[in-house]
């Protein structure tokens, strides 16, 4: 009798230990975050160096069903010489859940070698949910610095592949972290489509871990972008021309384009 008794507690036992690790092993699996971004993108090259460039981006939430969520962007570019560059971006980010306004200012060394582009971008950025002298717990402004490395294929003059890898560094102090520590880093591969003289449309995917939250998690992102990239002089009649790549001002052009937006 007894040992029966004994048999069925070892089952049960057995039972609770198995539910307990499938539970443990759910927690510990990182949550699958798939989404979808689509945006239209323009930018304009100016006297002095200076280029101007707006956006307005949307995204759709966790297995594209989720209501979604607009990126309006305003960036203004500087050219210091053929190997640097700075940019300042502001962000305005809404959704059902919140809104956020980034402000961002980073700096760009390029080195071309033949159909390679090499890129480092060095970047601050701060996220505010809303203004205030005082902030309540879990609200406050967050701090990063970003450092994206990124490389670009020229595959002839109507298409490019790209891809790059960006660490987020977080300032803001964690339970669990100390000082500067990698909040999330980012990870993509795209092709641009040069197919008129001022027109580029994008595909790109985005595979991006995500550490510090309550469960970590797996952000995956299909997104495609439309752009118009203008010169300083745009010539309106040839708008809608193929792209040709006969001149260096206008491959030059190209080259200094760093993608501000991702």
């Amino acid at each position: 009798m007894q040992y029966k008794i004994v048999t069925k507690l070892r089952k049960a036992v057995l039972i609770v230990c198995l539910f307990a690790m499938v539970h443990i092993a759910n927690a510990l699996e990182p949550f699958q975050n798939r989404q979808m971004w689509m945006w239209f993108q323009f930018s304009k090259q100016l006297p002095k160096k200076f280029t101007v460039g707006a956006q307005y981006q949307l995204r759709l939430g966790s297995d594209i069903s989720n209501l979604p969520a607009h990126n309006f962007y305003g960036v203004v570019g500087y050219r210091i010489n053929p190997y640097l560059s700075t940019q300042f971006t502001y962000q305005f980010f809404t959704s059902r859940k919140s809104d956020n306004h980034t402000f961002f200012v980073s700096i760009t060394a390029r080195y071309r070698y033949k159909n390679f582009t090499f890129r480092y971008r060095s970047a601050y950025q701060r996220v505010h949910e809303y203004f205030a002298q005082r902030y309540e717990r879990g609200h406050e402004p967050v701090n990063e610095w970003r450092n994206r490395v990124s490389i670009q294929y020229r595959i002839n003059p109507q298409f490019d592949v790209f891809i790059f890898c960006e660490p987020y560094l977080n300032f803001n102090p964690k339970a669990n972290a100390k000082g500067l520590y990698v909040n999330k880093i980012r990870n993509l591969i795209g092709v641009d489509w040069h197919f008129y003289r001022y027109n580029t449309l994008g595909v790109f995917y985005i595979f991006q871990p995500e550490f510090f939250s309550k469960r970590p998690q797996l952000q995956h992102v299909i997104g495609t972008v439309y752009e118009f990239d203008l010169p300083k002089k745009v010539k309106w009649k040839k708008f809608f021309h193929p792209y040709k790549d006969k001149k260096k001002e206008k491959d030059a052009e190209r080259e200094d384009k760093e993608r501000p937006f991702f």
